[in-house]
């Protein structure tokens, strides 16, 4: 699982999982290090204090997966799906989180910075590194074109709030922390000027 080659590493997770040591906590705490686990299916796994410094994890799934106190520093999520994942205290310091679907996953402690998240796909419900739950303040595309489709687009904070699951005021204040960052947004509004409160 640790090789660099990804045929040979999607090999050893598939004879993993058959055993059920992917989930059971048969690697916790072993080194995977610049292992090549693009593509990888890796539901429900248990991982937990593994070291996978500039791993690959391009377009893998590790949806709803352990991956407390696990090391990624440099590695690759982009496009990958960690919904519902465990990242608690998780070492994520330079990751790539390019598109990557994070929603209800547990950032809590995990290192991630504004630049990074900014970067991903999908938040909604998400644990955030400082505890708090996701407030919409990157202003995700995805979130807003889900929001649409359901909702339409004039809409009030209220709806916006309750969509993300938090209060009013907390959506406020994301959606503030985003008006003075525009860096990260390229401009997206959610609101119209008849339609600000």
């Amino acid at each position: 699982m640790r090789s660099k080659d990804n045929s040979t590493a999607l090999k050893a997770v598939t004879e993993l999982n058959a055993n059920g040591w992917l989930v059971d906590g048969s690697l916790h705490k072993k080194a995977f290090m610049n292992a090549n686990l693009s593509n990888s299916e890796l539901f429900y796994a248990s991982l937990e204090n593994c070291w996978f410094t500039r791993a690959n994890f391009q377009n893998a799934i590790l949806f709803e997966s352990n991956l407390k106190g696990a090391h990624f520093e440099e590695a690759d999520f982009s496009n990958a799906d960690l919904a519902g994942a465990d990242l608690y205290a998780s070492h994520m310091q330079d990751a790539i989180i390019v598109n990557s679907k994070l929603h209800k996953a547990n950032l809590e402690h995990s290192g991630l910075l504004d630049e990074q998240l900014a970067k991903a796909e999908t938040l909604k419900g998400a644990i955030m590194p400082n505890g708090s739950i996701y407030n919409g303040c990157y202003r995700l595309q995805e979130e807003i074109d889900a929001f649409i489709t359901r909702y339409g687009e004039f809409k009030t904070s209220k709806e916006w709030a309750t969509y993300y699951g938090v209060s009013v005021d907390e959506y406020d204040a994301g959606q503030k922390w985003a008006d003075e960052h525009p860096e990260f947004f390229g401009g997206i509004n959610l609101y119209t000027t008849a339609d600000v409160n």
